[in-house]
């Protein structure tokens, strides 16, 4: 192959791989941010993963042990928050972040390699309905907690 076709072709690549991928830039706005935190829940002002992450600007939401929510027993997590504070929890924590679909996820992946029992991953286009996704799951009726919390008690005894 001729040095100019390969140059071509090398150059075809780039401009297709470029146009296939679209770097999320998405972070959540000030008003969700403050929506999660009046929950009770603790939540950064920054993404905790970068836009190259496989969760980009993600986000992780934590309902700190003694907060009314859901929780399951026996089950102990350490976080630190933003102000450096070393906090526990006793539920899993979900990660909301942009997605490449101009939307956000919400995604909760406890097992691994998983997925296990009440792990998922959902999609939104609106970011408030991905932020009542995770309200509803740190503490309201969800399915996939309830998932998570059989399969927990099962373990226990």
């Amino acid at each position: 192959m001729s040095k100019n076709k390969k140059q071509r072709r090398k150059a075809m690549l780039d401009n297709l791989a470029e146009s296939l991928y679209e770097e999320p830039t998405a972070r959540l706005r000030n008003e969700s941010i403050t929506k999660i935190r009046s929950e009770g829940f603790i939540i950064s002002s920054d993404p905790f993963f970068g836009p190259n992450h496989v969760m980009p600007n993600g986000y992780f939401v934590f309902r700190e042990r003694g907060i009314v929510g859901n929780s399951l027993r026996g089950y102990e997590a350490h976080f630190t928050d933003e102000n450096g504070n070393e906090l526990i929890t006793d539920g899993p924590s979900p990660i909301i972040f942009s997605n490449s679909e101009s939307g956000w996820s919400v995604i909760v992946h406890d097992y691994v390699p998983g997925p296990g029992p009440g792990d998922f991953n959902y999609s939104f286009t609106d970011e408030s309905r991905a932020i009542d996704e995770v309200i509803k799951y740190l503490k309201g009726t969800h399915e996939k907690f309830k998932e998570r919390q059989s399969a927990h008690e099962n373990i226990q005894t």
